[in-house]
């Protein structure tokens, strides 16, 4: 029996997964974040390999049993990363052939399967990928706000702080957000944050989480927030659509991440009305599979495998 090995780095958590030669899911690991660029590549190396060898421990199976693994690594932005991280992926994996992308590819492959289309990507922060009917693969931003990155849960969650103390100190129209975002954090008024040097994971959870559901209320000033980030991911889909695709075929455009996968009425309801009313053949969908699935129909694929058989195997046996 061969294996295939797939694995989403990610800056908070990793995931790996292993699946046989038939597409049914044997093993499923999930460790800490690995991304190079905050822990370094020595950490990096390290946590990965427990990772791997966790994984592989679970399946009673050996890297000479592993027929390909393909990674999302969260951090593969430029050139020099690129280098840097397939040696890394090289000492790791050997002899276990391998490939490897930033992690929104794989989150693409997981959204549009063995079709083409776009993935929106709103994690911590915000990478997209489309692929066209001739196989074409492209990228958009996933780098940070100071290189043109206007989504992403980060970006979200300081906006929404923004807005809510222009609108507390009166420089901006009236809101119940920053009554609601006070209590959600557990502050007295919205200026005690500035006591925060910087927000954690579970800091801009609570806001982003406060956020939606007051714009699920009703409030104005937070549904304005929601149309200009309706209006960031129109953005982003009309790039990958003006320069390939067709704007008459249907296209897949997959929501992936956390933020989306909350499904928080007014955001989805926004993007929904305001995609389908330009593009009425888009086939808006948020994957309820995780990436880490992406990545393994990725090593199927490159070992020449896939198939929608497999995809319906990968699918129903992942049970996380």
């Amino acid at each position: 029996m061969k294996y295939y090995m797939g694995i989403d780095i990610g800056n908070t958590k990793t995931q790996y997964t292993l699946a046989d030669e038939n597409g049914k899911v044997v093993a499923d690991h999930r460790g800490n974040g690995t991304n190079h660029q905050g822990i370094g590549q020595e950490e990096t190396y390290q946590r990965l390999n427990k990772g791997i060898s966790s994984l592989l421990k679970l399946a009673n199976v050996t890297k000479s049993d592993i027929s390909f693994t393909y990674i999302g690594a969260c951090g593969a932005d430029t050139p020099d990363e690129f280098v840097m991280l397939r040696q890394l992926f090289n000492k790791l994996l050997e002899p276990i052939p391998f490939d490897f992308n930033n992690d929104g590819i794989i989150a693409l492959k997981n959204g549009v399967e063995l079709d083409s289309g776009i993935v929106i990507t709103c994690g911590t922060g915000n990478t997209n990928f489309a692929i066209n009917k001739q196989g074409d693969i492209s990228r958009l931003g996933g780098l940070n706000d100071w290189l043109g990155d206007a989504f992403g849960a980060t970006i979200i969650a300081r906006k929404v702080i923004y807005a809510a103390t222009r609108s507390y100190d009166e420089r901006d129209f009236p809101s119940i957000l920053p009554r609601r975002l006070c209590h959600a954090l557990n502050i007295k008024e919205i200026f005690d944050l500035i006591n925060y040097d910087d927000f954690d994971s579970d800091m801009i959870k609570k806001i982003n989480q406060t956020f939606f559901a007051v714009a699920d209320d009703g409030d104005g000033l937070a549904l304005e927030l929601v149309w200009e980030f309706t209006k960031e991911i129109i953005r982003i889909m009309e790039y990958f659509l003006l320069r390939y695709f067709d704007k008459k075929e249907k296209f897949r455009l997959a929501l992936d991440g956390p933020v989306f996968k909350s499904n928080y009425k007014a955001f989805i309801t926004m993007i929904n009305l305001a995609v389908k009313e330009r593009y009425p053949k888009a086939e808006i969908i948020v994957p309820e599979s995780p990436p880490v699935l992406g990545a393994l129909y990725f090593a199927f694929e490159k070992d020449g495998k896939l198939s929608s058989d497999i995809i319906l195997n990968l699918k129903k046996s992942y049970t996380n």
